[in-house]
């Protein structure tokens, strides 16, 4: 019984650490354009703990198992910026950028830039890709956008540029990537037609920071109670094997 007892405390320890680990990164990002709160799915599975000393299963317990981890793709809320080269999508979709190897990957970020080249970029230089897949390049930085994604600059009555602008058939087939990209396969990504363009604006994190601190403060007064049951069960076997140890005193 001791022996499940602990393996129990010690699973639920290390999801409950998994689950403060989210939490906290997504506080961390709380503040980044466009990012996507995230949450972990676990599942309990229950196993049998070998009695000790017999050769059949003992009580059966239960181990809470990592299923997976979903994000959240709600809307978040736009912020004025006026600034030409911010942009915010609102409703269902994703800017289209050129990844360093070539590929493609997505992004609710759009605070973009203009390279010495007159590309237009994200904040760490990859290149917003067009609706046929092609960087864009501008010949001012004063543009402006409809809602549609089509781009103008100064002096131009005509379109000098399209964003792309994508969703997936199935959000559940986009996968983080780190700098607030997402990638899944393109056959999988339709073009986002109801999708709008803001111009001048950001589209803030979707995260609660005040729910995501409460959960962390649950999250933690759990971990410590996990750890304490942890602790009095080892000290339970230590004692235990003492007085078999020394069965006469």
């Amino acid at each position: 019984m001791q022996e499940g007892t602990f393996y129990t405390a010690l699973s639920g320890a290390l999801a409950l650490q998994r689950r403060l680990d989210t939490v906290a990164n997504n506080l961390a990002n709380a503040t980044t354009s466009g990012y996507k709160a995230d949450r972990l799915d676990f599942n309990g599975v229950m196993s049998r703990v070998q009695a000790a000393g017999a050769g059949s299963p003992g009580e059966p317990v239960v181990f809470p198992v990592l299923e997976g981890s979903r994000t959240n793709f709600d809307q978040g809320p736009l912020k004025e910026t006026g600034r030409p080269l911010d942009f915010a999508l609102e409703g269902e979709g994703f800017f289209e950028v050129r990844t360093a190897d070539g590929g493609t990957a997505y992004t609710r970020d759009g605070r973009f830039h203009l390279n010495a080249e007159g590309v237009l970029t994200d904040s760490e230089g990859r290149a917003i890709l067009d609706r046929r897949g092609q960087p864009i390049t501008l010949d001012s930085g004063e543009v402006r956008a409809n809602a549609s994604g089509e781009l103008f600059t100064p002096g131009n009555d005509s379109p000098v540029g399209h964003l792309a602008v994508y969703r997936p058939e199935d959000p559940g087939q986009l996968q983080k990537q780190g700098d607030n990209l997402y990638q899944a396969p393109a056959e999988t990504m339709a073009e986002a037609t109801e999708a709008r363009v803001r111009n001048g604006q950001l589209e803030r994190s979707n995260v609660n920071t005040m729910q995501e601190m409460v959960r962390m403060m649950d999250l933690q007064r759990a971990y410590q109670s996990m750890t304490q049951a942890m602790k009095t069960v080892d000290k339970a076997y230590s004692e235990s094997g003492q007085r078999l140890a020394n069965p006469g005193r």
